[in-house]
Order: C-alpha cells, then structure tokens, then sequence
C-alpha cells in the first residue's frame, strides 16, 4: 500500500519489500520527483467510486473486479471478519487516490492489483458485505495503513514483536480514541486527532484477532482506534445487506435489527436510541427516565408532573434541571451538571457543554489546548501563550499577563510581540500546502 503523506529513502524501502506476506512483489522506485502536499479529503464523500483507474490496466469497477483481486493479493489467505477489515481498508486508500488524482497505481506502492493469486468466494463475499463502506475520522477521509507486520503474532495479545522490521509501523489502538490515537510513521504526524492519520493495521495481527472472536470492526478499532467512522458511499455500485429493511446497511446501521432511518444516536455512544436502553447516558433507563433523550441523572421534576425539568417547557422560576446549584434561567448548561458556570469564548454556551469552549474553530476533543484559544495548534505551553478571543482577536492568557509581570516585561515589549504574532498568523494564513505527502512514492510494505 502506498504511503502518503511522506517520503522515504531507499534503504527503507528495500526493507520493506523483504517481508512478502502473500504474492506480491516490489517493484523499483518511480523516476518523479517526490512532493510533499497536503491533500485533506472530506468526508462524507459525495458518492461512491463505482470504477477506478488502475495505472496501466484502465477503468476497473471497483466492486466487482478492483477490490477482490486488491485482497487476494493483500491479505487472500485470511479468514472472513479479517477480509472484510482489509477490504474497507483497500477500499479506503482506493477512494483516496481518486479523489485527489483520480487514478492508482499497481503496485506495493499503492495496493497490488496484480498478482497470481485469484479471487476466492470468501474474498468476494468478504468485498461484497463491506459494500462501499470506508473510514474516516473529523471531517476527513480516513488513509487505513497497513503492513504484514510480525508474522509470529499470536494470542492471547495479538501484538507483534518489535524485533521483526515491519512492526515499528503498526499501531495498536485499542480502546483509544479522540487525541489519544498513536498515528503511524508512514504517514505524516498530524495534531492530536488528526483525521488522514489514524495509524497502521497489522495483517497478521488481523488473523490473529480473529481467532480472538473479534469482528472486522473489532480489528479496525484495534488499530485505527474506537472511534473510527464507517461510512458508506451511495452509488449504483454498492449493495446493501439490510436486515431490517429500513435502508441502511447492516455494515454501518447503529441498530441493525430495529427499523431506525434517522439513525438518531443522542449519546453517541453507537447504538442507536431505537435500540439503546439508556438513550442519553444518564444511568437511567429510558423506561424510568423522566427525560429520556435529556441528561439528567439527578431526575429532577420540580412541578411534579412526571417531567424532568431539563426537558419540561413549563418548569417553574428557579427550576434547576441538572440540580448543580445554577437555576436554569442563568445556568450556561441547564441540562449539564456542572462545578461552574463559565463561558471562555462568551458565546453564550457554558464551558462545560460547549463542544469548542475556547472559540477557536476546534472541537475540545481534536484541540490541544481546549480552554486557550489556538487555532494554529502551536502552543507549547497551554497556559503560557497567546491565542484568539472567540471574536478571532489576539488576547493574552491570565498566565501570561501574570508572567510578564514576573519577567519584567513592559506593555510596549507586550504590545510588539503582539504585532509579530499578528504578521506570522497572516503570513501563515497564506500557506495553504504543508502537510507531506508522498505522490507516485513507491515506498512498500512487506505482505
């Protein structure tokens, strides 16, 4: 599989190529220059790539002929939930390439189209119930690498040795998510929860897995982290494996035996309320919750009339619905138990349920800095340096005023650096290509 994003010199590449999991070969590095551009893909994608253009072999259509001869040759030997992961993972790289360049290339430096391994019906059974389903992360498509990994990998962990080559690339995810999630160094290392980077799948790990009971799903979040999006693209070209006939597929329905359409999910936590028994994570059950799709664990009901204040229009003055000390007229979260009631970015949403609490463009989760403004994700010291006010104008922390007057730092020596600040954040503002990426790089990994 081609590594985006970076470049890398030879004595890697022949390293690489070493460890040949199934059938393919490596072939010698593309005589083009190598650039480095960022190429951020967002997602959802507006539709399904029902053909691809494979680099001297033409259109194939991706469902029927593309991805089961990419597995076969990937990872054929494999069993069932261990496909399925490799074909959403190939699946994955293919629509990438095509949205940027609108082609890919035959080889372990994209993914191995031809070789002399065959499609076997569990291949094609394995293409065929992943229909169009890929993975993203934040807006963004998702690059699912992948290597060999330690051949030797077994249970009970199913983590490789570090000893064999190809492990310093793999990834081990599981259980993590958000900023939490290790980005591999085949790819280039984006901010904490960066998108394109979720890390490195082990192919043998993937074997491995199986045999643990763990499904394709299991073995994506394993590597790619918990939180991985499956996303389906809609074209004529994928198929749906609908149980419950309510037109989402199987491979990404939040309640794959419950007609739910809307796939409302109000806790995020990947079940569906239609089949969720605490639809709001509240601890209490929906059937005794006074608000159930309203967080409100203390189950407050001031007026006695059977609901909760926090979704009850007519609570009376003074109402506290989340029962934190705050009545509801000034509490910035009424529906949130919170210690405080602050509003960093003055937005009128409390910090506690503001999804963005310091105004800066970035969901708390991805930000490195989630109560100092930093759009750029540059600080080294999150209470040592400047950011935006929400209103986008430069403020200085309450840290930083402090230590000014610690250092013996004038307003005008303030004032300057505040100008410096201001010419770099605009000439940074015109920088629109800096993330690297490697194109037509023929850097492999060992199958």
């Amino acid at each position: 599989m081609r590594s985006s994003f970076r470049s890398f010199p030879l004595a890697v590449l022949a390293a690489t190529c070493a460890g040949v999991l199934e059938l393919a070969a490596c072939s010698a590095p593309p005589a083009e220059r190598v650039g480095t551009v960022e190429e951020a893909v967002k997602a959802p994608l507006p539709a399904a790539y029902c053909s691809v253009k494979v680099t001297g072999k033409g259109l194939k259509a991706t469902e029927e002929d593309y991805l089961p001869h990419v597995v076969a040759c990937e990872n054929g030997g494999a069993s069932l939930e261990a496909l399925k992961a490799q074909a959403i993972a190939a699946r994955s790289v293919a629509y990438y390439e095509m949205a940027l360049y609108g082609d890919i290339c035959d080889g372990q430096g994209c993914q191995v189209y031809t070789c002399s391994a065959t499609p076997s019906a569990l291949v094609k059974k394995a293409v065929l119930e992943t229909s169009g389903v890929y993975l993203a992360y934040g807006g963004m498509l998702t690059y699912p690498f992948y290597v060999d990994g330690d051949p030797k990998t077994a249970l009970p962990s199913c983590i490789g040795s570090t000893t064999y080559k190809n492990e310093k690339w793999v990834t081990y995810n599981d259980g993590l998510s958000g900023k939490s999630v290790e980005q591999t160094q085949l790819g280039f290392i984006g901010p904490p929860g960066f998108g394109q980077n979720r890390g490195c799948m082990s192919q043998w790990g993937a074997r491995c897995l199986e045999k643990t009971g763990a499904d394709y799903l299991g073995i994506l979040r394993f590597y790619y982290g918990e939180d991985i999006q499956l996303l389906q693209g809609v074209g004529p070209c994928v198929l749906l494996e609908d149980a419950d006939g309510d037109g989402r597929s199987d491979s990404t329905d939040n309640c794959v035996n419950t007609v739910n359409p809307a796939q409302t999910d109000t806790d995020g936590d990947g079940d569906g309320d239609a089949c969720d028994l605490d639809d709001d994570a509240d601890g209490i059950a929906d059937e005794k919750d006074n608000c159930s799709t309203v967080t409100n664990s203390a189950q407050v009901d001031t007026d006695g009339d059977g609901k909760g204040d926090a979704c009850d229009g007519d609570a009376p003055p003074g109402s506290d619905a989340d029962g934190d000390g705050f009545a509801d007229e000034t509490d910035l979260c009424p529906q949130l138990a919170s210690a405080g009631n602050g509003d960093a970015d003055e937005d009128g949403l409390g910090d506690a349920c503001d999804p963005d609490a310091d105004g800066d463009g970035l969901q708390n989760g991805v930000d490195d800095c989630p109560n100092v403004a930093d759009p750029e994700q540059n600080l080294p010291n999150c209470e040592g340096a400047f950011g935006l006010t929400g209103k986008g104008s430069l403020q200085a922390s309450a840290s930083c005023s402090h230590a000014s007057g610690r250092s013996g730092f004038s307003s005008a020596r303030w004032l300057g650096l505040l100008a410096v600040l201001g010419l770099t954040r605009r000439r940074r503002s015109r920088s629109t290509i800096r993330i690297a990426r490697t194109r037509r790089s023929d850097l492999t990994r060992g199958r």
